[in-house]
């Protein structure tokens, strides 16, 4: 028997609805997205990801440099990293500021590490004190890891930060630094 052309199927899976799959956007059903202006699409053309647009909370309890020029500002998760110490749950947050000017250019950008705390039916991202951070651009790439009863924040170039539910510190060991 000759061997035949191999064909492609689409095997639906709830909830995934094409997101991390091989075949093109255009062959999927359009179904489960009328609109994807949160989709990240990666360099073969396939629906990657989304990122989260939904609001959790609108109360931060952050501490920045208002920049001269100011006009507006956005606030945007960069990375959340969840765990427990001893027996209490937490949901680590670390925050970005952008400050805007009139011609809506972003003139300073400031990053929060912060918990995020249930006040009531509300939840709110209450900033936790860090030290500087020695290329704080870096915190974009930036992972929050728990272990050990403690939480770490790792950058490239900063060293890393040690969270132990009430206080925190920097490790002797700066980050790896990356190569291209």
């Amino acid at each position: 028997m000759p061997a035949q052309q191999q064909q492609n199927i689409t095997i639906p899976a709830p909830g995934s609805m094409g997101l991390n799959t091989e075949q093109a956007p255009t062959a999927q059903d359009g179904s489960f997205a009328l609109k994807a202006d949160n989709a990240i699409i990666d360099q073969f053309g396939r629906v990657g990801s989304r990122k989260a647009f939904a609001e959790l909370t609108n109360v931060y309890n952050l501490s920045y440099s208002q920049a001269v020029g100011t006009v507006s500002t956005k606030k945007e998760v960069i990375t959340m990293g969840t765990g427990s110490i001893g027996d209490a749950q937490y949901v680590l947050v670390l925050v970005r500021v952008d400050q805007y000017n009139i011609a809506n250019t972003v003139i300073q950008s400031d990053w929060s590490l912060c918990t995020l705390d249930q006040s009531g039916t509300n939840w709110e991202l209450n900033e936790i004190t860090t030290p500087s951070f020695a290329v704080p651009t870096a915190l974009d790439k930036a992972k929050i890891v728990a272990f050990n009863d403690a939480f770490y924040l790792f950058s490239d170039g900063n060293e890393c930060v040690v969270w132990d539910g009430t206080t925190h510190r920097s490790s002797s060991r700066a980050g790896p630094t990356q190569t291209k």
